[in-house]
């Protein structure tokens, strides 16, 4: 089920592995009928116990190394910055998909589930981001989605205001849960992008002559020999 994925919930769950060389078909087939019952049984009185929700930012605008590799995208930087937002920095639209996907949140684990308190609770709500601008917004736009106004605050607090939902973040050479690549394992990663480069990157690349040059030909300049590209 998708409304499922990327959560981990608790189910019963039976498995019968039947060896059909050593049991006849009549009676693996009542095996393979009891799992199934046993199954639904555990799903019909199975109990939400737990959620994570693993999510990547909102859209964003594109880095500043955009320059060096595509200058005729000027313009779209220049767009950006009119409306304040920064290289890299989340769009208005990447805000409207965070907050969505919390107020989808909200539905699922608050209304139909009852699994959220009616206000913010430490002990049953954790919010953690990776320690950048972009992932700390999303982060908090999606709590603001999750405990929308007119709830989830304790009193003494307008009612009609944004909850202020904690978001947790740490040095990025310290995070070794979200962003371990540049923490624990920076190491480790480098020495697989290496590999990958000289080996599987490379026959991409070399693969995919002509499109480069296409791409190259857009943006008005040579990508062939970006130094990321080699």
């Amino acid at each position: 089920n998708a409304e499922y994925m990327g959560h981990s919930e608790c189910l019963f769950f039976f498995a019968v592995r039947i060896s059909l060389s050593l049991v006849p078909r009549m009676l693996t087939m009542t095996f393979l009928r009891l799992s199934l019952a046993f199954m639904l049984l555990g799903l019909s009185l199975g109990r939400l116990i737990g959620v994570s929700v693993l999510s990547r930012h909102g859209t964003r605008a594109c880095n500043a190394d955009v320059l060096k590799i595509c200058p005729n995208n000027w313009a779209n930087l220049r767009a950006y910055d009119s409306w304040g937002i920064a290289n890299g920095g989340l769009t208005g639209y990447g805000m409207t998909e965070m907050f969505e996907v919390g107020s989808w949140a909200h539905r699922r684990y608050k209304e139909e589930e009852k699994f959220l308190t009616s206000v913010y609770d430490r002990k049953r709500l954790l919010l953690q981001a990776t320690r950048g601008e972009r992932t700390i917004q999303s982060a908090m736009l999606y709590g603001q989605g999750l405990h929308p106004r007119g709830g989830g605050v304790p009193p003494g607090y307008n009612q009609s205001d944004r909850v202020p939902i904690p978001v947790v973040t740490l040095r990025k050479d310290m995070d070794n849960l979200l962003d371990v690549r540049k923490a624990r394992c920076a190491s480790k990663l480098e020495e697989d992008l290496a590999e990958f480069d000289n080996k599987v990157g490379y026959k991409i690349l070399r693969a995919n002559e002509d499109l480069i040059a296409t791409i190259s030909q857009v943006c008005g300049h040579d990508i062939s020999q970006y130094s990321a590209l080699i």
